[in-house]
């Protein structure tokens, strides 16, 4: 059975037994067609059912929408007027179930002598008290828990798949190929670059390993991977494509979440470069009063059946930033028959 599937079922036993509970905490218990037939107990089963309502209200659109992307007014102002909207609702319900019916004429009557009246307790009534003012709060605070929950392991998930993919895939295989036979080259040669290229390469598998699986590292090592990965492709690539990069502003005492630019960095070698056409990229990072624009920009050339592209890249850059990020960052993605271009502003912490 998925996941998913027990999510819902965990979900629907929930709200059964919520649904149930004022029939469960009756005096009456356990006979429930007395419960069924009074108007208080009619009217505490309508209380739970609209709640149950406005619990999937906060949980599925108000906790995601607007708490988890700090709209906090909004998110406040708009549980409170469905709050209230939810009391008046059950007031008038109260109000159309109780009419029509005559109050009891005098005091109850006595049970023969003999006979002992049943106390009208409940064990759960007792401790919960008259839990109907508050029960508001309880379903309100409960949609945020589970929902940041289930938030939490979402994130969870995601960071490692994230880390899988970048360690099995992200460091394209032919990029890795390619650079260790050039590498070779270079020794044979007995070249000076020989050493640096080694070191270059090692640095940047080493931060894959240790950094990737970390939720935010130093801008400046996320800087020194990019520059590294750049300076490779330019070795690489030679005079067949003309490489632009620029980094400027401080990155002194800032964090990101790793590996959360190169996705377009790589993109733009991976589907801008072709030795049969004109390979023109473009990559600029700018540092400025606590935000980062990174710019990427590369011509569309024809790529060979093996490297097609699926977007899968950029889809799961867009969600690391909507779930990391979330109103912190705005992502803008131009193309043309020409170009492909792509500008990142990120909030930097």
């Amino acid at each position: 059975m998925s996941i998913k599937t027990n999510q819902v079922l965990i979900h629907l036993l929930c709200g059964i037994v919520f649904l149930l509970f004022p029939v469960l905490s009756s005096p009456d218990f356990p006979h429930i067609g007395m419960t069924l037939h009074n108007v208080n107990g009619l009217r505490e089963v309508f209380t739970h059912a609209l709640l149950i309502g406005f619990f999937y209200l906060n949980y599925a659109w108000l906790v995601p929408r607007f708490y988890f992307r700090q709209q906090y007014r909004s998110f406040y102002l708009l549980a409170f007027l469905f709050a209230l909207f939810t009391i008046l609702l059950i007031y008038g319900l109260s109000q159309l179930m109780g009419a029509g019916r005559a109050p009891y004429p005098g005091p109850p009557p006595m049970p023969p002598p003999g006979m002992h009246r049943p106390l009208h307790s409940n064990l759960l009534r007792m401790i919960f008290l008259d839990y109907n003012l508050y029960l508001f709060v309880i379903v309100f605070i409960t949609a945020i828990l589970l929902k940041t929950n289930e938030r939490w392991r979402w994130l969870q998930k995601e960071q490692l798949q994230t880390e899988l993919a970048y360690l099995k895939a992200q460091i394209n295989p032919h990029f890795l190929f390619n650079t260790l036979n050039s590498i070779y080259a270079l020794a044979l040669e007995k070249s000076d670059y020989t050493a640096t290229a080694v070191v270059k390469l090692s640095g940047m598998m080493r931060y894959l390993i240790s950094e990737s699986g970390k939720n935010f590292v130093s801008l400046q090592q996320e800087l020194d991977y990019i520059r590294d990965y750049i300076e490779l492709q330019q070795f690489r690539l030679g005079e067949t494509a003309g490489i632009s990069y620029q980094a400027s502003g401080s990155a002194r005492g800032y964090e990101i979440a790793p590996l959360i630019l190169i996705t377009f960095v790589e993109n733009a070698f991976k589907y801008g470069v072709n030795p049969e056409q004109h390979s023109a990229i473009g990559i600029s990072i700018t540092i400025a009063e606590d935000s980062l624009t990174l710019t990427v920009q590369n011509n569309k050339v024809t790529i060979s059946g093996a490297a097609t592209a699926s977007g899968l890249g950029i889809r799961n850059a867009q969600n690391r930033l909507q779930m990391l990020y979330a109103d912190k960052h705005r992502l803008q993605i131009d193309e043309d028959a020409a170009q492909f271009r792509v500008t990142l502003e990120l909030k930097l912490i």
